[in-house]
């Protein structure tokens, strides 16, 4: 694992999450004590981490006091389960909650990427609907939607997120290559200037916990 990896996990932690107890990588980034208008609540995109903001977190906390970010299920240096975890829209949201809420978030600035957008338009719907959890009492403070189509029907997949939606999705693990890894997050990221050794790291955390089956 990079040097750079290693930092970005070093000031983690990992909860369980679930009854199976799968582990969640989480990171709390400022003063735990910042309120929600002071509180930036990021989601990462498919097939990256929390590790995707790890360049601009320095900047952000110059604006925000507190950061909370984690790596979804199936991703980053989280596990990677094959079962008892349906990887829904509803249960990432669940999960996305359950961080908050070890953290004791009470709310704040929800910032999402990619596929974390379809994952924070379902926690908007429960805003919008009035079923967030009462803990979560001062709400979201704002929306910012990066990269990423919210809802599904709408949206212009790329062939590969095509293929995993259909029955042959299980058979990707096969076909996936770090050529075509490279392909899809300099896609997704709009931006052609990804180091190398930025792919490769990206490439290291989905390969991390038996990622790649």
């Amino acid at each position: 694992m990079s040097p750079h990896l290693e930092a970005w996990k070093s000031d983690g932690q990992y909860i369980s999450y679930g009854p199976f107890e799968h582990q969640l990588f989480v990171k709390q980034l400022g003063s735990s004590e910042a309120p929600a208008d002071k509180t930036l609540l990021l989601i990462h995109g498919f097939p990256e981490s929390s590790y995707s903001y790890h360049a601009v977190v320095d900047g952000l906390l110059q604006v925000f006091d507190r950061i909370i970010l984690f790596d979804m299920l199936g991703y980053g240096f989280s596990d990677k389960p094959t079962e008892g975890y349906t990887y829904s829209l509803f249960e990432q949201a669940d999960t996305v909650l359950e961080v908050w809420k070890h953290f004791g978030v009470k709310g704040g600035h929800m910032l999402s990427h990619d596929m974390g957008d379809s994952v924070a338009t379902e926690i908007v719907a429960r805003h919008e609907n009035d079923i967030l959890p009462i803990w979560f009492s001062d709400g979201l403070q704002s929306l910012t939607f990066t990269n990423g189509s919210m809802v599904l029907e709408l949206a212009d997949l790329r062939i590969t997120q095509k293929l995993l939606l259909s029955r042959y999705g299980h058979l990707m693990k096969n076909l996936l290559s770090f050529k075509l890894f490279d392909q899809q997050v300099r896609s997704a990221h709009g931006n052609l200037n990804l180091s190398s050794e930025e792919i490769q790291s990206l490439w290291d955390l989905n390969q991390l916990n038996d990622g790649h089956k």
